[in-house]
């Protein structure tokens, strides 16, 4: 989860969307207003309509967005063509307008959804990028998929190592992100256990998540953003108290949010601490933060709605 990394003060996390999760251009072609594919459409509608929720980033990166605005380019000049060759046995001539803004067009979507656009890496990626084609290093396109052999690339694919060079050369930790999702509906173009090494390298502290579907992200994300509300809302001397009120010896909560896991379907964020009692021993304790009413408490929620649900049981029986 987010805030389970090394990263020092993360506070937040980072999505990407590749261009086959952000349209579905091939089977719903539309020249204007754009709109992205429903499962993106939905989320975005979804999470600008949850009051208070402004955590994650979220970008298209900069070939994404160039792709489409190219698709919508084309189809425009081949439904001009078709539609000139269909009118010309009745003698017939029509006005089409050919002046659309694509590029307007698509940056009021994602203005809406507070989506932006993550630039190409600078000029001095690009020997990289070379290099890294000459040696088919992935992601260039795999080449040999057979259950029993090792994973190798090609030079095709240089769109998805664009984007993974992209993903390699920004700089999460100035952004304090402790988490970037990459949401792609082609995970043989990224096979996280073969790039993970190369991003360690890059970013040791930044976990990476490579997803195939928005409904993977969404479960994820409903789990970060408790860990987040948590990070943001315990406080020092609230915590202490409650320490305190339990153990008088205890004077000091060093890493007092040492390390807060979230728990899916679940309101409840478990958070780690050190104990320093008058003896000056250390140890370690949980202590846990409800995001229902925003308090931190010393004893599981969870443990207590599962006894409170098996009494209400035997009550009925």
């Amino acid at each position: 989860m987010t805030l389970e990394t090394g990263l020092k003060f993360c506070s937040d996390f980072m999505v990407v969307i590749d261009t086959n999760c952000f349209e579905n251009y091939a089977q719903n072609k539309k020249i204007t207003p754009y709109c992205a594919c429903e499962k993106c459409d939905e989320f975005f509608r979804n999470k600008k309509s949850r009051p208070g929720i402004s955590e994650g980033l979220y970008f298209i990166t900069e070939s994404v967005f160039g792709e489409i605005i190219q698709q919508r380019k084309e189809y425009l000049a081949e439904s001009i063509e078709k539609l000139k060759g269909a009118l010309e046995p009745f003698g017939k001539k029509v006005d089409i307008p050919t002046d659309i803004n694509f590029e307007e067009d698509l940056k009021k979507y994602l203005d809406a959804y507070y989506i932006k656009v993550l630039p190409h890496p600078d000029n001095k990626v690009f020997p990289r990028i070379i290099k890294r084609a000459l040696e088919k290093k992935l992601p260039f396109k795999i080449v040999n998929e057979s259950k029993n052999a090792s994973s190798k690339g090609s030079d095709k694919g240089f769109k998805d190592v664009l984007l993974w060079e992209t993903l390699l050369n920004f700089d999460y930790e100035n952004k304090r992100i402790g988490k970037i999702f990459l949401i792609t509906a082609n995970l043989k173009d990224f096979p996280i256990d073969d790039l993970l090494p190369e991003w360690k390298r890059y970013h040791p502290y930044v976990e990476l998540s490579i997803l195939q579907k928005w409904e993977d992200f969404i479960k994820e994300e409903e789990t970060m953003l408790s860990e987040l509300i948590a990070q943001n809302n315990v406080y020092y001397p609230t915590v202490l108290d409650l320490f305190q009120g339990e153990n008088p010896d205890i004077i000091e909560l060093p890493n007092f949010k040492k390390k807060l896991t979230g728990r899916k379907d679940s309101p409840i964020v478990e958070i780690e601490t050190d104990v320093k009692k008058k003896d000056g021993t250390i140890c370690q304790a949980t202590y846990y933060y409800d995001v229902r009413v925003n308090e931190p408490t010393l004893f599981d929620p969870d443990e207590y709605d599962n006894e409170q649900e098996t009494t209400d049981a035997e009550t009925v029986e």
